[in-house]
C-alpha cells in the first residue's frame, strides 16, 4: 500500500463547468479518501460515470444533504449508488457499484 488519496466519484474534472456541476462533483461524501492501489486499478479499468443531467444533479445534491453521507468515506458512494438505482438511471448506478468494488478492495479478493 502506497498510502492514501482522493477520488471524486464524479470524473473527468474539465467535463463538470457549471456551479452545480461542480458543486456535485466536490460534495462531501462524494470526493472519497482511498488506498492509492486501488484508486489506480479503478481509473486503469474503469471509465467515468455518465455525466448526470443538470436537474439530476441538482437532486442528487439536495438528497446527498439530507442523508448526511459520510465524508471521506464509501458511504456517500454507496447512497449515491442506491439513489441512482431508485432513479432508474441505471447506467449511473451501474458504475458507481463498479467504482465501490474497486476503492473497497474486493477486486483483490
Amino acid at each position: 500500500m502506497q498510502g492514501e488519496n482522493l477520488h471524486h466519484v464524479f470524473w473527468e474534472r474539465r467535463a463538470y463547468k457549471t456551479p452545480i456541476e461542480k458543486l456535485a462533483r466536490n460534495l462531501g461524501g462524494l470526493v472519497i479518501r482511498v488506498d492509492i492501489d486501488n484508486h489506480n486499478e479503478l481509473h486503469a479499468v474503469l471509465p467515468p460515470p455518465p455525466k448526470p443531467p443538470h436537474e439530476v444533479l441538482s437532486d442528487l445534491v439536495v438528497y446527498m444533504r439530507e442523508v448526511g453521507a459520510g465524508k471521506d468515506t464509501l458511504e456517500g458512494l454507496e447512497a449515491a449508488s442506491t439513489w441512482f438505482d431508485r432513479m432508474g438511471l441505471d447506467d449511473i448506478a451501474n458504475n458507481l457499484e463498479w467504482q465501490h468494488y474497486y476503492l473497497s478492495g474486493e477486486y483483490n479478493d
